[in-house]
């Protein structure tokens, strides 16, 4: 196990143990299964909260503080949360900072980390939310949390155990033993004709089967998002809202793009009338906004915010066959109001199955759910997206785009203000 910064501090009357190597445990996460994984990775201390975890943190401590209990302040984190992704920023003195995160009341690998910098914990943050956009960030001025907190919570699934009692060192006469008590067994089996015995790999139980298939369709749908009603009605307002005019700049295009639990937009504006200026635009322009100037008849202004909604995995899905029945029926209803309203067949989203020891895929087992996508395409007027809300509940949009168009005499498909919506519809079976 390569050295980690591993730092044993007393707060309270507790000492917590930070920096610790974080493993994933697939199928058994029994006291064996948690030793053979600290033994191959050398450590002498490991923390596992229990055979329904499927983590361990594991540590190399040279000199262990005697008749002492040790405690790990993730797994004390871990504890908190059983659901939903959570981190968290601690300072630790002298100008360093403690960085965790959990998901579903486990430790994620790579945290439980001691930064040298809050730019460094907040880089790492930073990767998390691409894997986990729903991340909550918790840190010392939310007064939610703090290492007195966590001292103050001390359970024996945060406790550390020594694995590496009960180890002796075999000397050399302990090794000329065993290699003539081996040398006797493969000449005796050679004698009577015996053949080697093949390696029995352990037998899986459904349990672990299904613990790993869970894992796998959890990791399989990370980072996907459902915006819902509220999500898309809050991207329709913020198209709404735009100004079309601004001191004599005219809007020519909005394009807004979902990135992670976010919303990254821009507005493009050309030069209207010929007293119009970059001073005047500026004056005008929402104060959230960073402005660019392209330099003399154009100017873009660049603002985000936080996309309301839920991860797949919290948000109520529809089975396929209640979309096709139900859904797409409400769809027929408004689509005269729509130019174009295109949804492509369902598909599956795409599972890495899980393995056993010799590297052979799991067999799946039943009454797990399976996920699908069906891509959205849909151009309107701005004003027919309020006919889509209360049909928008498992869809997720990657891209919103408005368009000013040339004067044309408006009907229920046409409007000088045209969006065009790009995204996706998820299903669960």
């Amino acid at each position: 196990m390569a050295a980690s910064r591993t730092v044993i501090r007393q707060v309270a009357c507790a000492r917590l143990v930070f920096g610790l190597e974080w493993f994933a445990l697939l199928g058994n996460t029994g006291t064996r299964e948690v030793r053979r994984v600290a033994r191959a990775h050398k450590a002498s201390h490991a923390v596992h909260a229990g055979p329904h975890v499927g983590s361990v943190g594991l540590a190399t401590l040279a000199r262990p503080p005697r008749g002492v209990l040790l405690y790990s302040a993730a797994q004390l984190v871990a504890q908190r949360f059983s659901t939903g992704a959570v981190a968290l920023v601690l300072p630790m003195e002298p100008e360093r900072w403690w960085f965790v995160a959990v998901h579903d009341g486990a430790v994620i690998a790579r945290t439980d980390h001691i930064c040298d910098s809050m730019a460094e914990a907040q880089t790492m943050i930073h990767a998390l939310r691409q894997a986990h956009p729903g991340l909550t960030v918790l840190d010392d001025e939310d007064g939610a949390l703090t290492l007195h907190t966590l001292a103050s919570e001390l359970c024996s699934e945060a406790a550390l155990s020594n694995v590496s009692r009960g180890k002796r060192g075999w000397g050399l006469w302990g090794l000329v033993v065993v290699l003539l008590l081996a040398a006797a067994w493969v000449l005796s089996a050679t004698s009577s004709g015996s053949v080697w015995p093949r390696r029995t790999q352990k037998s899986v139980t459904l349990q672990d089967a299904s613990r790993a298939w869970n894992d796998a369709i959890s990791s399989s749908h990370a980072g996907r998002w459902v915006h819902g009603v509220l999500g898309t009605a809050q991207v329709a307002n913020a198209l709404l809202d735009l100004p079309v005019r601004l001191d004599g700049w005219q809007l020519q295009k909005a394009d807004c793009r979902a990135t992670g639990s976010r919303w990254q937009c821009l507005a493009d504006y050309g030069r209207d009338t010929v007293d119009a200026s970059n001073r005047g635009f500026l004056a005008r322009a929402p104060e959230d906004w960073a402005i660019e100037f392209t330099p003399l008849d154009g100017a873009r202004g660049r603002w985000a915010f936080d996309a309301r909604g839920l991860p797949v995995s919290h948000a109520m899905l529809r089975a396929p066959g209640h979309t096709d029945h139900h859904l797409f029926s409400e769809l027929q209803h408004i689509r005269p109001a729509f130019s174009q309203m295109v949804i492509e067949a369902s598909q599956p989203v795409p599972v890495m199955a899980p393995v056993d020891e010799s590297g052979q895929p799991l067999p799946r087992p039943d009454g797990l759910p399976r996920y699908y996508t069906r891509a959205l395409r849909v151009q309107a007027p701005l004003r027919s997206l309020s006919l889509l809300l209360p049909n928008s509940e498992a869809m997720f949009w990657q891209a919103a785009t408005l368009r000013l168009e040339p004067p044309v005499r408006p009907d229920l498909t046409t409007s000088r203000l045209h969006l065009n919506l790009q995204g996706v519809l998820y299903e669960q079976d």
